[in-house]
Order: C-alpha cells, then sequence, then structure tokens
C-alpha cells in the first residue's frame, strides 16, 4: 500500500504541474485570440498554442485517471472509504527521510539484526536447527545405549498371609553390533541435509545484505540528484523568464518560447520524478530494515 500512495501523491503533484502549463497556455491562447483578428498574431501561432494547450489537457485526463487507479489501491488496502490526506505528504517525508537517516551505511549493528529478523532467513535458520537435530540423532543412533531399570513389586509366600516388597535394579546396554549400512546412510543423509540448508541461509544472509547496501547506496544517489534537479529547475525557470521578455520584445519566436515553457516543465516533472523515486527507495529501505514496523511498534 506504502507504493501505491506514494504513487498517488507523485500522480498529483505531475497533475499538478500539468495543470500550470494549460493555465499558461490557456492564457496565452486567449492573448492571441484578442488580437488576431487586428492581425497581432498569426493562424500558425494560434495553432502552435492550441496544439499544445490541448496536448496538456490530454495528459492531465491521463493522469488524473490514473491517480484514481492509485487511490482504489489504497482505500481497498486501508479498508477505508478516505484513507488518503494530501496534507499528510509531509509527515510522510519526514518519517521517511528521519528513519531512514538512522539506517546509514555505518549502521551495521542495525543490519546485523535486520538480516537476521528478515523473514526469510528466520525461516532457513529454523529449517537448519530442525535438521541438526535431526542430524545428531541419526548420529546418536549408532551409539551403544546404556538404561538404568528399577523395579519394584508386592510378592507374597504362596499362601497369601505374609506379604513384601521386592527390589530390583538393572542395567541394559544395547549395542547396533550389525545394522548393515542403513544407520550410517541416514546419519550422512541427514548431515548433507543440514548441509545443504546451511548453505541456503548463508546465502539468503549474504543476499539480504547485499540489497540493503545497494538500498542504501541509492538513497544517497538519489539525495544527491534531487538537489541537483532542483538546481536545474531553478535555471530552467530563469530561461523561461529570460525567454519572456524576449518575446514581448520581439526577438524570440512563440515557437521558441513555447520550447522553453516546455524545458521549464521537463525539468519540473524530472525533480518529481526523482523526489519520489527516492521515497520510495527509502521505503524499501525502511522494509529492509524492518523500520516501519518497528515504528508503528513505538507509536503504540
Amino acid at each position: 500500500m506504502g507504493e501505491a500512495y506514494i504513487g498517488w501523491l507523485e500522480t498529483g503533484a505531475r497533475l499538478g504541474a500539468t495543470s500550470e502549463r494549460i493555465s499558461y497556455f490557456t492564457e496565452q491562447l486567449t492573448a492571441i485570440n484578442a488580437v488576431y483578428d487586428s492581425g497581432g498574431a498569426t493562424l500558425t501561432e494560434r495553432a502552435e498554442v492550441g496544439a499544445a494547450l490541448a496536448e496538456a489537457q490530454a495528459e492531465a485526463l491521463e493522469l488524473g485517471l490514473a491517480r484514481d487507479r492509485f487511490a482504489a489501491v489504497v482505500q481497498i488496502n486501508a479498508n477505508a472509504a478516505n484513507p488518503l490526506c494530501p496534507a499528510g505528504e509531509s509527515a510522510a517525508d519526514d518519517l521517511l527521510g528521519q528513519t531512514a537517516a538512522e539506517l546509514a551505511p555505518d549502521s551495521g549493528a542495525r543490519m546485523d539484526r535486520a538480516v537476521e529478523d528478515n523473514a526469510r532467513v528466520r525461516s532457513l535458520a529454523s529449517t537448519v536447527a530442525s535438521l541438526e537435530a535431526q542430524s545428531a540423532q541419526a548420529r546418536r543412533a549408532r551409539l551403544p545405549v546404556v538404561e538404568v531399570v528399577g523395579i519394584v513389586s508386592f510378592a507374597n509366600d504362596g499362601a497369601g498371609i505374609e506379604t513384601g516388597i521386592q527390589e530390583r535394579v538393572g542395567v541394559d546396554i544395547s549395542v547396533p553390533l550389525y545394522t548393515g549400512n542403513a544407520i550410517g546412510a541416514r546419519s550422512r543423509q541427514a548431515g548433507a541435509r543440514r548441509d545443504r540448508a546451511e548453505a541456503d541461509l548463508q546465502q539468503a544472509k549474504r543476499e539480504v545484505r547485499e540489497q540493503i547496501t545497494l538500498s542504501q547506496q541509492r538513497v544517497l544517489s538519489l539525495t544527491a540528484q534531487v538537489e541537483r534537479r532542483a538546481a536545474v529547475e531553478a535555471l530552467s525557470l530563469q530561461l523561461f523568464e529570460a525567454a519572456q521578455i524576449e518575446r514581448e520584445r520581439g526577438v524570440r519566436t512563440l515557437q521558441l518560447l513555447i520550447d522553453v515553457r516546455l524545458q521549464y516543465e521537463a525539468a519540473i516533472l524530472t525533480r518529481i520524478a526523482v523526489a519520489y523515486e527516492l521515497r520510495r527507495e527509502q521505503l524499501r529501505l525502511l522494509g529492509l530494515f524492518n523500520a516501519l514496523a518497528m515504528e508503528e511498534e513505538a507509536i503504540r
């Protein structure tokens, strides 16, 4: 459900950027229509702006449909009529950011615990323990068995008059002198199964450690990328504002202005995509560390 909620938030952010594009080209088309009859704009310019507006409106419809799909997934999994809350986005960011920061690459002790708490690792560890017990039992089957036997009984003299207690203590020794190869084969098979399970367990632990390490590195990389993309967005905005001034002065064509506006929006959408990919990776990292469950337990 967490992935669907993040998808719902991301689609909403993209829809917001597309709505801004719709508003911008609507204003441009209104201005062009106002001066078209007097010759202040060309038919080509009106067509270019109209096409850009229609494309933005089509994208908005697709994004709205995608957002509704994410909302349906969240509602079904949350078993609630309206579990979605855009205002909770900042709280989710705080939880993801702060908790993920505690799981930086130097958190060795927490990684060890995360590996041991992994569901697959726990299952394999339980299998290894069970097979180890079976292997030990198979090995013991080849050893002599010594039992101490004690017997207490009541006795009489045959006439039914005098009774007494008889006590006997003995030692019962059972030695498997010859059983063929059956016991040895069972012992070897049990040991082989245990060894295979142990190898699977160690492989699973290595895979979990690798997943955690890669996720930690990706979180750091995406954090840096978000900062870079924000800087690119700011520069694209400056370029767009400069293009608007040049358009007003008549030194830039409308088509070039449209291209610059679309480049600015592309920078916005790229920054949004990277930011939400960071949230998804933080969510994956928290899942690998079982941090979401720990957070919920701490709240309770």
